[in-house]
């Protein structure tokens, strides 16, 4: 009777999903990160009429019908400030995909009830800091009086209550390698084995094995000897690493980016290199063979990779630091043994901007200070590829027969443009090679950032540098939930559904919004 009483309260459930949610920011400060220009001091960048912003998933849509160019604008202050603004009955929406969101955090000013009306919700706060909670799929936000400046929202949503795309419902798992600055125990506990440092984890939906290897140390023999073989290793490591998003200065946060790294270059192969000479010896160094995309020399046999094995179809965001952004950087699947594409968005260094007006604080006396720092600037993936093109040349400019400096095709432009060189021939040196979809950022530059692609259920995925090791600090998984509350309600054998509470006791009844356990996976009952 019992086990019939859970049936029936799961089949009319409304719904069983993974109990997930997602907090996706948006800062408004640089329009470019989301395609629109920055506007100058005094001025304003349009968002027209249908015209949207977006984000991971976030959509904020204008819907303003009039006819006013500033209903809905980025704007830039005297200072140079930028903020997000609305005015003249200005109307837009934020969706999530069809997930539900339940809570949308903003800073700015006049963000408060007497300015604006929102379709559904509560909404409180100051005028400067103000919440909204509910759950909705949709929140319209009308203007009622004054010109609203936004600075920031931070959109909180159920990552498994939309769909994707397709009608089906979704699910969303993720994964941090390190929090709080500490590496995940894991990775201290890795498994030797023939010397390479396996380490396995994952989620519910994703199985997931960081492979570190070992490095021969060069062998050093007087020119009598004969080199037989490798006699000592460099051992397998793993530590963590972490990278500045804007200059340190005294009595600011500093925010960090956070990986953890391996030891070992990815290679199929070790050999050893022709001997050189070193005062009566011979010094050998090892010869790597190392992947090639066409999948004709196999998947690599030592050396750092991360392999991802999903149970359901989906999407992985993996966040990654690359030490060199011109270095190969590959998602293969391991039954092709070749690379699938994929998007990035994040930071490459060397791209970033002042920011002025910051409040530093002396570490001496306390007393606050105004100055300006350096900070790196997001990147979304057009704005990515667009820097990798225009390193990709390097070219000659030979004025009144003086040939100048070496200048990429960003700066022949603008030389071209300025009429720097106005009898100027220009001459191609050399190539930085083509534009290759697995080449991060073009230049030798680091790249720090996500890289998103699309996974299916039983394949596996490695993912490595070509001749290098790459940083990894975590994942999340948008997968299609198949699994739903019809399949566990029809069930022909529901005993190997056993349903249990977060205490490990089987249940006899079931509450909407308690996570419980079926199946070995934790749910929540909607």
């Amino acid at each position: 009777m019992k086990k019939a009483l859970i049936i029936a309260a799961l089949a009319s459930a409304a719904t069983l999903s993974y109990a997930a949610s997602k907090t996706v920011t948006l800062d408004f400060s640089d329009p470019t990160v989301y395609g629109y220009a920055k506007p100058e001091a005094g001025a304003g960048t349009t968002i027209p009429v249908g015209g949207t912003i977006e984000s991971d998933g976030v959509v904020i849509a204008n819907k303003y019908e009039g006819t006013s160019v500033s209903a809905f604008r980025f704007y830039a202050a005297d200072d140079g400030t930028v903020t997000l603004r609305m005015a003249s009955d200005g109307v837009f929406s934020i969706t999530a995909g069809g997930a539900k969101i339940t809570n949308i955090a903003m800073s700015g000013d006049k963000i408060n009830a007497t300015s604006i009306s929102l379709s559904s919700g509560e909404f409180g706060g100051t005028a400067t800091n103000a919440t909204w909670t509910g759950e909705a799929t949709e929140i319209t936000f009308t203007r009622i009086k004054n010109t609203i400046r936004f600075s920031t929202m931070a959109v909180t949503f159920e990552a498994d209550g939309g769909n994707n795309g397709s009608g089906e419902s979704t699910g969303f798992e993720s994964y941090d390698a390190i929090e709080n600055g500490v590496i995940a125990s894991v990775f201290e506990n890795a498994v030797a084995d023939g010397g390479r440092s396996i380490v396995s984890f994952g989620t519910d939906n994703m199985d997931v094995e960081a492979v570190g290897g070992r490095t021969p140390k060069d062998v050093k023999l007087a020119k009598t000897e004969s080199f037989t073989d490798w006699v000592e290793w460099n051992e397998p490591e793993w530590k963590g690493g972490n990278t500045n998003l804007h200059d340190n200065k005294p009595g600011v946060d500093t925010v960090l980016f956070h990986y953890i790294q391996g030891s070992g270059n990815p290679a199929v192969e070790i050999g050893v290199d022709e001997p050189t000479e070193k005062d009566d010896s011979l010094v050998y160094k090892a010869k790597y063979t190392y992947y090639s995309p066409d999948g004709s020399l196999g998947m690599p046999v030592m050396g750092l990779y991360y392999k991802f094995t999903p149970k359901a179809n989906g999407s992985v965001k993996v966040r990654i630091w690359a030490n060199k952004g011109n270095r190969y950087t590959y998602v293969v699947k391991e039954s092709a043994k070749t690379p699938i594409t994929y998007t990035k968005e994040g930071y490459v260094n060397g791209q970033n901007r002042v920011v002025e007006n910051v409040t530093m604080k002396s570490l001496v006396n306390g007393a606050d200070s105004i100055g300006s720092m350096n900070e790196k600037i997001f990147l979304n993936n057009a704005q990515i590829d667009s820097i990798h093109e225009a390193v990709l040349w390097k070219y000659t400019i030979t004025s009144n027969g003086v040939t100048t400096k070496e200048l990429n095709a960003t700066q022949l432009a603008d030389s071209i443009a300025t009429g720097a060189y106005p009898d100027a021939k220009v001459d191609t040196i050399k190539s930085h090679g083509v534009n290759d979809p697995y080449i991060i950022a073009g230049g030798n530059q680091a790249f720090w950032g996500w890289i998103t692609f699309d996974v299916e259920a039983g394949e596996s995925y490695w993912l490595f540098q070509h001749s290098s090791q790459v940083g990894f600090g975590g994942y999340e998984f948008t997968f299609d939930n198949a699994a739903g509350i019809e399949d566990l309600a029809s069930d022909k054998q529901p005993s190997s559904k056993a349903i249990f509470d977060l205490t490990g006791r089987r249940a006899s009844a079931l509450q909407s919004g308690k996570a419980y356990i079926v199946g070995g996976k934790t749910v929540i009952i909607r």
